[in-house]
């Protein structure tokens, strides 16, 4: 049985800031093409600035895109996070400006259930659609916390609308002696041979002359007590069996609390997922083709194509190798 809120398990710092989730940013600093903010003793250059408000209990963002053509601010997009009053999330909406109605339009929305135990959450997703929300996907978390109540595994469960539950991935955290995440790695489950195989990793450097409680920004969705300055991501190459490194992530704080920048450097996370009758793969560099071979016979698809993603429908099941430019991933249809 879930309740509203009992434990801060599951929240949305991820989908804001880091790759793995639904709505990451890329806010570049220190561009030379680009205007400077100036916001007290931090001075930005910046592609793309966050600006968070405060009311009660919600804590809400605006990003803003910088138009290099005329020099102006544009909206980009908008998430309002509410909490309950002990600081568990319960509500995240999120939303994209339509220029043309100069108007916020709702793009999706999750709830976040949590049981008694304070073992397991629950988050639902809406979409809008002719201006109602309708119900998308459900995502479902175990907690295994050590004798600090700290989690050192998240097991993660999927489904999509009134299909069943289906094992998707898990998570392994490592900390310090002061209770920071240092790093996370996902695991995806696959189906094909019942095991659990390495996919990505966050490892994360801090400031620990200053405690996170000084920062009202969006709560990680992992333990933290200082600040964090630096991301760094890997993707685990499956083919040789080495983690590669993807990008880093340098944050930027604002002393008036109400604005973050974030450089990233070196970006790439290719990524692919069977799921829904299509595999999607992400991550991609539009200037090198991407390729899908069968390890039984030719490429499947070659193809340039013009955006970060993909869908693709693959008849056949089986094991592909996806490659584009210098990286290549593994990923089961089955």
């Amino acid at each position: 049985m879930f309740s509203i809120a009992q434990n801060p398990k599951v929240n949305h710092f991820r989908n804001l800031f880091s790759s793995a989730g639904k709505q990451s940013t890329r806010t570049l600093l220190k561009s030379a093409t680009s205007p400077l903010l100036q916001l007290d003793s931090c001075v930005i250059a910046l592609d793309e600035k966050l600006i968070f408000s405060y009311n009660d209990n919600c804590i809400s963002y605006i990003g803003h895109k910088w138009n290099k053509n005329t020099s102006v601010w544009e909206l980009g997009y908008k998430g309002q996070y509410f909490y309950d009053n002990n600081g568990n999330d319960t509500l995240a909406i999120f939303y994209n400006w339509d220029s043309d109605l100069s108007s916020w339009s709702s793009s999706y929305m999750d709830k976040c259930y949590y049981s008694q135990d304070k073992k397991d959450s629950l988050s639902i997703s809406f979409y809008m659609n002719n201006s109602s929300w309708k119900e998308s996907e459900s995502t479902k978390y175990e907690h295994y916390p050590d004798a600090n109540g700290l989690d050192t595994m998240v097991i993660e469960y999927y489904k999509y609308r009134d299909s069943p539950w289906e094992i998707n991935s898990k998570m392994v955290y490592k900390y310090d002696n002061l209770g920071n995440c240092l790093s996370w790695t996902d695991y995806w489950h696959s189906d094909y041979n019942d095991k659990w195989l390495l996919d990505f990793k966050f490892e994360y450097a801090y400031d620990y002359s200053c405690n996170s409680s000084d920062i009202q920004m969006l709560k990680p969705r992992f333990h933290i007590q200082n600040k964090i300055t630096t991301e760094s991501t890997y993707n685990y190459n499956s083919l040789n069996s080495t983690w590669e490194f993807a990008q880093d992530r340098i944050f930027y704080y604002s002393s008036r609390k109400d604005a973050l920048g974030i450089n990233t450097l070196n970006y790439n996370t290719l990524k692919a997922r069977y799921r829904n009758g299509q595999m999607t793969i992400s991550g991609i560099n539009p200037e090198c083709p991407v390729i899908i071979s069968n390890i039984q016979g030719p490429p499947v698809y070659h193809q340039q194509v013009s955006s970060s993603s993909v869908s693709i429908n693959v008849p056949d099941n089986g094991m592909y190798i996806v490659r584009n430019g210098a990286h290549s991933i593994k990923v089961v249809k089955q």
